[in-house]
């Protein structure tokens, strides 16, 4: 009795907890602290105005009437967050609908609902399927992270020495290095054989630019995995390892004190070289993980990194909205003009072109430099044109083939943009810009891998050039890494045995 008293009593809290703990089950191995932390504010401010409607309308309200409108409050929230499962329903039965229509099937949803509460025994069955599906997907949470794998919190690092004693001690002349991450930029072949395209415009560019370019094929199929093992200048993860959840991969391994125990930084600190990162909030920037990586760290003071941070994790956010017909119902009647102006990954989806902005003003005459550009183009949200001009919110969200031949043709003109800023500003320098995988072609899974890995990369070397040293077949990210920091030292290369990892079932098979 006592204790069906005390859930009767807090059914309306236990209902409105669902669509939270439901996205913690969703996105368990991708929620670090920070994403956590801002779910968390984002979670209290939306709870606050529910609840303050509730303590509102109660006023209003008899007792009996008050446990009505509290249970048509947490049905109309629940249904509300499973409007995709409605859509889908929809779908299936080939039913059209619009952004009014959403609105409506849900409003006609809650009211069959509330009609239904009128009768006790229906009443009861809702209750008690609400609080049954909200102690399971409570289970399922603990049960996750009870499960989680701690005896791989720290990835093992494969360290060792990259350059000799005797190296370190010749080493005079550093050069800065410019190292050009293009997300998702499948190889000039590859883009031009799907497309049916010649790049002729940026192929001369290659000539008279005297460049290096190479079809090259990635080390892995995700961002993440490659970024962690430059870091490591290391092939991290091979077939025998499990994946890593993302709290144990980039960017959560540039924070201060996690990424002076991988070997590129620990190069770059014997050799005096300083390390600056340009990216965008998704994965990460360095304004979330590690302040003294930014270029403008210190105009900031802590509330405006706070704003910065609070501003950069907005996709929480929205991802969570996802499932909910807001989208679909402000679109419908206008309510953003553009896609990008509210959504993060459209706001920093730029990092080419911000970089080149702060470096106007740049002064390179002091210590040598790494600069880490993650720059976010041709990766979806399709955001450009192929005169880099905006497109608008739905042709934005198309998907490949339309969008992404868009977004590269826009990157290869911002390439070339980059290219001849460092060639004025820094002669000297050694530039790298490489596709940390590709597009993704193909009609199977293993065909839309096997794509994955064919990847973009342009190089501009020193005037040592290595002519007689074979690059071809051996550049990946990592050992494009290593080849930067014997490019900027005027060492010889020391690379690895090339290697390329597939996906399969959650496991990396060599390739």
């Amino acid at each position: 009795m006592i204790l069906n008293n005390f859930i009767e009593k807090r059914f309306f809290l236990f209902v409105l907890s669902i669509p939270f703990i439901e996205f913690i089950n969703k996105n368990f191995n991708d929620i670090t602290r920070e994403i956590f932390l801002f779910f968390f504010i984002y979670s209290t401010l939306i709870l606050i105005v529910v609840l303050f409607i509730c303590y509102f309308a109660n006023n209003f309200f008899d007792k009996e009437n008050k446990n009505k409108f509290n249970f048509l409050l947490s049905i109309s929230f629940f249904v509300f967050f499973k409007f995709e499962f409605f859509k889908s329903f929809l779908t299936n039965y080939n039913i059209s609908y619009d952004g009014e229509i959403s609105l409506l099937i849900i409003l006609i949803i809650i009211f069959i609902f509330f009609i239904l509460n009128s009768y006790s025994f229906i009443s009861k069955l809702l209750k008690i399927f609400l609080l049954s599906y909200f102690f399971i997907i409570s289970f399922q949470l603990v049960y996750s992270f009870f499960q989680k794998d701690y005896k791989n919190s720290d990835i093992s690092l494969k360290s060792q020495s990259y350059f000799s004693q005797n190296q370190l001690d010749k080493i005079k002349d550093k050069r800065n290095i410019y190292y050009v991450v293009v997300d998702g930029m499948t190889s000039l072949t590859n883009f031009e054989e799907k497309f049916s395209e010649k790049n002729n415009l940026f192929r001369s560019f290659i000539k008279e630019k005297n460049l290096n370019y190479y079809d090259t094929n990635s080390a892995y199929t995700s961002t993440l995995t490659s970024f962690t093992s430059v870091l490591n200048l290391n092939y991290t993860y091979n077939e025998a390892e499990e994946l890593f959840d993302r709290s144990k991969m980039f960017p959560e391994t540039m924070k201060p004190h996690i990424v002076n125990n991988y070997p590129l930084f620990q190069i770059l600190k014997s050799l005096e070289i300083n390390f600056f990162w340009e990216g965008v909030p998704h994965p990460g920037s360095c304004v979330q993980y590690n302040l003294d990586f930014c270029l403008d760290n210190k105009k900031k003071n802590r509330l405006v990194i706070f704003y910065d941070r609070f501003k950069m994790n907005r996709f929480i956010l929205f991802a969570f909205l996802k499932n909910t017909p807001v989208e679909s119902i402000m679109y419908r009647f206008n309510l953003f003009k553009k896609y990008r102006n509210h959504y993060p990954q459209f706001e920093e989806n730029n990092s080419i072109d911000k970089f080149i902005t702060k470096m106007n003003n740049f002064d390179y005459n002091k210590k040598s430099n790494f600069f880490l550009i993650h720059h976010l183009s041709p990766h979806e949200p399709f955001i450009y044109k192929k005169d880099c001009s905006y497109q608008d919110h739905k042709k934005s969200l198309k998907i490949y083939p339309e969008g992404y031949k868009d977004a590269y043709q826009c990157v290869l003109k911002k390439i070339m943009k980059l290219v001849e800023f460092v060639e004025k500003k820094d002669p000297k320098a050694v530039l790298v810009i490489q596709g940390d995988h590709g597009g993704g072609f193909g009609k199977s899974d293993l065909e839309i891998q096997q794509d994955i890995l064919k990847t973009f990369t342009l190089l501009k070397k020193n005037k040592t050039n290595f002519k007689n040293f074979d690059l071809s077949n051996k550049l990946d990210m990592v050992n494009t890494a290593r080849l930067l920091l014997s490019c900027a030292t005027n060492q010889e290369p020391n690379l690895l045995e090339k290697k390329s990892y597939l996906k399969i079932n959650d496991r990396l098979v060599e390739y």
